[in-house]
């Protein structure tokens, strides 16, 4: 808080700046990719931000594995990366 760590239970008071630094998370290779296109909002380095079809399952379940909304943003960012790697040739 305020550019220093703080403890969990430390009072936030008008004006504190609170920052959370989360570490990257590795890729789930057990979740596949969907070809289904999202339709993207906003994005920018932090956000991303998507309209979400009613209905859609967020994650992966029993029931549905291959087309969630974690499906179809894991292969919106593939999809960036390859073409990234492929201008670099």
């Amino acid at each position: 808080m305020n550019g220093l760590p703080t403890r969990t239970n430390a009072m936030v008071e008008k004006g504190d700046l609170v920052e959370v630094t989360l570490p990257p998370e590795p890729s789930n290779p057990h979740v596949g990719l969907s070809d289904v296109p999202i339709d993207v909002r906003y994005e920018d380095a932090d956000y991303l931000i998507v309209n979400k079809p009613p209905f859609l399952p967020t994650v992966q379940s029993a029931a549905n594995q291959k087309d969630t909304l974690v499906n179809r943003v894991k292969n919106y960012y593939v999809k960036i990366i390859m073409k990234a790697e492929l201008s670099m040739w």
